[in-house]
């Protein structure tokens, strides 16, 4: 949201929070709206002069089909791990897993997180897609890192600021930038947002 903001108007909806106007923000009660809920709240969006929306796509939402029939421009895949099982989410992590990747299926362009378990399976699966690869053995990672700051190389070679400590934080803000990068945002912007962040 902090990059796309610098020069698009991004709505945004997340388990953390949601903003349709881009300036008013609220709690979401589920990670992906329902669906009617979601397509309404797209559209309102949409009346506010928003641009670009960034959405928190949860593999629940693919299971109870949500974000049926939807296409992502660029869809980012951060991580899996053996969670979400049990008898109100997924049966199985096989379940989980298949649910989750359907976000490459429906992405135009994909970022996928080459640090993150099963990722051969992942890297395989999106092979003939658009895609980028950032984080752990990439041509995109964290090169240096102290504290609030660290070193890039790859399509955001640079040196960056951010406000949250710890590699997964700096991790998740060369997702954002890769995916943003995408979305025709300068890297002048990405720094900026990344320093927000």
């Amino acid at each position: 949201f902090n990059i796309l903001k610098q020069s698009h108007k991004p709505a945004m909806l997340s388990t953390m929070n949601t903003t349709l106007d881009g300036k008013t923000f609220f709690k979401s009660n589920l990670t992906t709206p329902e669906s009617l809920d979601l397509f309404r709240m797209m559209a309102e969006a949409v009346s506010n002069g928003m641009t670009h929306l960034i959405m928190e796509v949860s593999s629940q939402a693919y299971l109870t089909k949500r974000v049926y029939g939807l296409t992502f421009d660029v869809g980012v895949f951060l991580n899996i791990s053996p969670d979400h099982i049990g008898p109100i989410e997924h049966p199985t992590f096989e379940d989980y897993f298949y649910h989750k990747r359907l976000l490459l299926k429906n992405s135009q362009a994909v970022i996928v997180n080459s640090g993150m378990n099963h990722f051969d399976f992942v890297a395989e699966e999106v092979a003939d897609k658009d895609h980028d690869f950032y984080g752990k053995d990439s041509e995109n990672t964290v090169k240096h890192s102290s504290g609030f700051s660290f070193k890039a190389k790859g399509k955001l070679a640079g040196d960056y600021d951010i406000q949250l400590i710890g590699d997964f934080n700096q991790d998740n803000a060369m997702a954002a930038g890769l995916a943003c990068l995408r979305l025709g945002a300068s890297l002048e912007d990405i720094k900026k947002g990344i320093a927000q962040t």
